[in-house]
């Protein structure tokens, strides 16, 4: 009887990111606001008639939305492609939703490399994040070794006590960046 009750509500594509246990809470819920698009971008500031300069903070050539900052930036776009590399995948990135898609269909397996996947989406999306309001706000830098490394150090931490983990953590190395991926256009980017 009760569950006649509950009304039925269409499925997300990216649920399993997001509900996925060895992701930091923190993480989950900046994922959560990106699947949304309810991030405080400068195309929805402006709707709301907040006036933001509107160019993207990495790369300065598009107006900063969700789907530029995750998928079509070519900073963030080779940052990612550079941590799929290194996880051991070689495709090409796609739009937004897309790319959510994939990651979720990832996150429901459980050999090999998958797992980490969701672990590693979750991580890039809140540092992206971060890092564009230490630019935008603070007039920061990017510094993508760093990055890298907060990302390599932050999937080790989680991985401790998960010995399915262990073998999929032996076959990747190092850290996601590469002095040769990352374009360099308007943005200080500081590689160290």
């Amino acid at each position: 009887m009760y569950v006649s009750l509950l009304p039925i509500y269409k499925k997300v594509p990216w649920k399993s990111i997001v509900l996925h246990p060895i992701i930091h809470p923190r993480f989950k819920f900046t994922c959560w606001l990106a699947a949304w698009q309810r991030f405080a971008t400068a195309d929805r500031l402006l709707k709301v008639g907040v006036q933001v300069p509107l160019e993207c903070s990495f790369c300065n050539n598009a107006m900063e939305t969700v789907e530029h900052l995750f998928s079509d930036c070519s900073v963030t776009k080779a940052f990612w492609t550079r941590s799929l590399i290194w996880l051991g995948y070689s495709r090409r990135i796609g739009d937004w939703k897309n790319e959510l898609q994939w990651v979720n269909t990832q996150v429901k397996g459980t050999s090999g490399k998958r797992p980490l996947v969701s672990c590693v989406f979750a991580t890039l999306v809140a540092v992206i994040w971060r890092e564009r309001n230490k630019i935008r706000f603070e007039q920061g830098q990017l510094h993508v070794d760093k990055l890298g490394r907060e990302i390599s150090y932050h999937l080790h931490v989680r991985a401790q006590g998960r010995p399915s983990w262990k073998a999929a953590l032996t076959l990747i190395d190092g850290v996601p960046s590469s002095r040769a991926d990352i374009v360099h256009l308007n943005v200080k980017v500081v590689i160290e």
